[in-house]
């Protein structure tokens, strides 16, 4: 890790117990944050998703998206961009 880089988010997040239907607005996004960076995640859940587009939705916070597999998302990978573009720029 390069020194002043950290990273967290990696990996499965701590079981919590969101029981209220309000629990997005609970969501910590309290750490200061300049870059989202997303790739492929098996332990991908909608908590993390909220937590990134509550990051994304601040001032000068820098949205990253990488792909380590070069098959994915195939020959055609319009749809995909496509999907990419709705999502940040909305």
């Amino acid at each position: 890790m390069q020194e002043g880089i950290e990273s967290f988010g990696v990996g499965p997040d701590p079981v919590q117990n969101y029981t209220n239907s309000d629990f997005i607005h609970e969501i910590d996004v309290s750490r200061p944050v300049r870059a989202v960076v997303v790739s492929y995640d098996v332990h991908i859940n909608y908590v993390k998703i909220m937590k990134a587009i509550n990051y994304i939705e601040q001032p000068g916070v820098k949205f990253i998206a990488t792909n380590e597999d070069a098959t994915f998302p195939g020959p055609n990978p319009s749809w995909f961009c496509c999907l990419l573009h709705l999502y940040t720029y909305c």
